[in-house]
């Protein structure tokens, strides 16, 4: 999940289905809404920590930017 887009889907590690995070969170968890950062997935109600600044920038830093097209390999 990229903390500062919370509408960009996300894959639930375990069985795999996507959802927007805001969607994810645990309604019945006492800590909800209070700055955890832990999400639950709608489908398996399997609970994961959201992705880290760090790995959203070193994610940031590896995805191709919107003007640039992959080389053509000359055959």
């Amino acid at each position: 999940m990229n903390p500062s887009n919370p509408k960009q889907p996300i894959q639930c590690p375990l069985c795999g289905h996507r959802f927007v995070p805001e969607a994810g969170r645990c309604a019945s968890c006492p800590l909800a809404g209070q700055g955890c950062e832990r999400i639950c997935c709608p489908n398996c109600l399997y609970s994961f920590p959201a992705e880290s600044k760090l790995v959203s920038w070193f994610r940031k830093l590896r995805e191709p930017k919107s003007g640039d097209r992959p080389k053509e390999s000359k055959s």
